[in-house]
């Protein structure tokens, strides 16, 4: 993905549209830009999106929702995309949370709701942690949607056919899935199991016709 340069990609914008569209990037190039405009950082990030829900996009409201982000939260990174504020907070989750529920308890905008993905360390992983975003958003309750809230429901079946699950996976589901493979164990599948039948070991046993117990050894070693 990495290997061609892509032209004028010279903000963070850019970029960040590029990554999106699945297009190749200089990766060496990119990483410059987005640390010179604090997009990433040598600390984990919270990608999110901002907007309000139920009202036809404007582009002067979505310029004032940028305008109050960029107030309320000066440590974050935010521009526009696509008629809503996307934002990257480099703060440890504590903090950032309690930034952003400060943040809503002063907007008073009743339609705003924010979708946040898993924390991201580099830029390779902002395309994922958009899609992230874009789940919560959907299938997740409340003003402010964490994807670790909504990835417990049956989010794979949910989701739209024509977008790719892995695009919504954590990079912790690869090293599972690569440990099973190295190892002949079976924990992304007993993982799986266990999130479809809403984190009720009795029930993923019977269907894997596995004790019980056995379902708790799996998850508490895949822990």
């Amino acid at each position: 993905m990495l290997e061609r340069e892509t032209p004028a990609a010279e903000s963070p914008t850019a970029i960040f549209e590029a990554l999106l569209r699945g297009e190749q990037v200089d990766p060496a190039h990119a990483l410059e830009v987005m640390r010179e405009s604090g997009f990433v950082d040598a600390s984990p990030a919270r990608l999110a999106i901002l907007h309000e829900e139920g009202r036809p996009p404007s582009f002067m409201r979505t310029m004032r929702l940028l305008d109050d982000v960029r107030k309320a939260l000066p440590k974050a990174n935010a521009f526009v995309h696509e008629d809503k504020v996307v934002a990257s907070v480099a703060q440890p989750d504590s903090e950032a949370r309690a930034s952003v529920e400060a943040f809503f308890r002063k907007a008073g905008t009743p339609a705003l709701v924010m979708g946040v993905s898993h924390p991201i360390s580099s830029f390779e992983e902002v395309r994922r942690a958009y899609r992230q975003c874009e789940a919560a958003l959907e299938l997740g309750s409340g003003t402010i949607r964490r994807y670790e809230e909504v990835i417990s429901t049956d989010l794979i079946r949910q989701l739209p056919a024509s977008l790719a699950p892995e695009e919504y996976c954590p990079k912790v589901a690869y090293d599972i899935v690569d440990y099973d493979r190295a190892n002949g164990t079976e924990y992304a599948w007993t993982i799986l199991r266990w999130l479809r039948h809403f984190k009720d070991p009795r029930r993923v046993a019977e269907e894997l016709h596995i004790h019980v117990n056995t379902v708790r050894y799996r998850l508490e070693r895949a822990s």
